[in-house]
């Protein structure tokens, strides 16, 4: 939070603050839900293929 946005909130400006970084605030939600997303199929794409191994299925 930059300096300026600080002494905006001791001013007691809060609203205008909270408005003005509620759009940035819900990019990072969504990146961090892609992020997720992401890593989620990583994860299941490795179980299979690993379960796939034990089973003898796949390139040698």
């Amino acid at each position: 939070m930059s300096y300026t946005d600080r002494q905006r909130l001791k001013a007691g400006k809060y609203l205008e603050v909270a408005a003005e970084k509620l759009p940035t605030l819900k990019r990072r939600v969504w990146w961090i839900k892609v992020y997720a997303a992401v890593a989620t199929v990583l994860l299941i794409s490795g179980g299979v293929l690993t379960g796939l191994s034990y089973v003898g299925v796949g390139v040698n």
